[in-house]
């Protein structure tokens, strides 16, 4: 039933809950011909794909990307097949979506989204854009402008030689290893992007989803906001390219309160979510962290302490966070944290280490000792295993 609705949802305009549900602009199995306009884009999108796939920036974790993929087929199962999920690391809030149907998600929301609804959320808008082909309207708007060819340049490799892209496209071409910079030059008009809330919230709705769940997003970005050093999410296109949080919580909020008018599921997710994040979530706390932004990374970690996620890892890296500021009193709540992390029943190795070092500066050398002792029987080929013998010697 869950299919068929989802395919009337995304074939047909119809009036339902107060406003008009959007139409689907792309069949499934959509390809463009290689000798329309379209078909342009999609070469240089397919030459940047090929860079992205070969990028160190990219996460290669088949039960991350598995995951990801069950949660767009959910919602929008006819077109699953036209779909690819990159998870690439970078600490910011975003999530890009390009008109041949490759999607990026950075880690960074990862680690902002509090369950799979609100993933679901932001996944069904770039799929939004996607189904309501945003891409060429706006590369429609820029050519009319004359502004594309200053904005940025891409390699197209044999895609000119094959005779599929045009000479005004192909006089972009010098690099496609930046395939975030191209995205930028995406920056959706307000109708596209209240259309692209629309439609996502449509499939979330339709898939079972809690859509209260996709202005919460923007509820919590707002708060992350006040709490940051550094303002307006500074590095993250998302920002550069969408509507204010305040704007999208507003509107969203308004769309879910028409669509709660019949019975739903009301899904959130929240412990499939952690799940598939927990194997990734040291390293994007850890990037997180290295961004340099206290106040930032100060709020994703008390957020996230209320979470299903894995709370030593959590604990531990707010130890770091308070060791990394070193102001007054920072040493000894690191070490509050650092003692919450091993107390768990699967405690972060690195928790072991970090206090041995705040002992060591405290001059209690037994107590550094035994804390190093515990850090090497949990890490047996610890990078630093040399350095914390020497400390073991004394």
């Amino acid at each position: 039933m869950r299919v068929l609705v989802s395919a009337l949802l995304i074939t047909c305009a119809i009036q339902a809950h107060g406003f008009e549900q959007l139409p689907s602009l792309v069949k499934p199995g959509f390809a463009p011909s290689t000798h329309e306009l379209e078909g342009g884009l999609w070469m240089v999108m397919a030459n940047a794909e090929e860079d992205l796939q070969r990028s160190p920036l990219l996460i290669d974790r088949p039960d991350l990307n598995r995951y990801l993929m069950d949660i767009v087929c959910r919602l929008v199962e006819s077109y699953c097949g036209d779909i690819r999920v990159y998870v690439i690391r970078t600490p910011h809030f975003n999530a890009t979506m390009a008109p041949n149907g490759m999607m990026q998600i950075w880690t960074g929301l990862l680690i902002r989204v509090r369950n799979e609804a609100q993933l679901a959320a932001i996944i069904g808008h770039e799929i939004g854009h996607y189904l309501r082909r945003h891409s060429l309207q706006r590369y429609e708007d820029l050519k009319m402008k004359a502004t594309f060819s200053t904005v940025i340049a891409l390699g197209l490799g044999g895609a000119v030689a094959a005779g599929g892209v045009s000479p005004d496209i192909a006089n972009l071409a010098s690099s496609v290893g930046n395939f975030a910079l191209l995205a930028s030059i995406f920056s959706y008009s307000r109708s596209h992007e209240s259309e692209a809330d629309k439609f996502g919230i449509q499939l979330l709705d339709t898939a079972g989803y809690d859509v209260d769940q996709a202005s919460l997003v923007w509820g919590q970005i707002l708060k992350e906001e006040d709490s940051a050093t550094q303002k307006k999410s500074s590095g993250s296109l998302f920002f550069s390219s969408h509507p204010s949080p305040s704007k999208r919580l507003e509107t969203l909020a308004s769309y879910a309160n028409d669509l709660t008018e019949h019975e739903q599921l009301h899904e959130q997710g929240a412990t499939d979510f952690a799940q598939a994040i927990n194997p990734l979530l040291f390293t994007v706390l850890e990037d997180q962290l290295n961004t340099g932004d206290f106040g930032r990374s100060r709020f994703v970690l008390e957020q996230l302490q209320s979470g299903e996620h894995d709370q030593s890892i959590v604990s531990f890296f707010l130890g770091e966070l308070y060791r990394s500021r070193n102001e007054e009193g920072d040493r000894d709540r690191a070490a509050a944290y650092f003692r919450q992390a091993i107390s768990s029943d699967s405690p972060t190795p690195q928790a072991y280490r970090a206090l041995g070092m705040i002992e060591l500066k405290n001059k209690n050398l037994d107590a550094a000792k035994a804390r190093f002792r515990e850090y090497l029987s949990l890490q047996p080929e610890a990078k630093d295993r040399k350095m914390i013998e020497f400390y073991l010697e004394y």
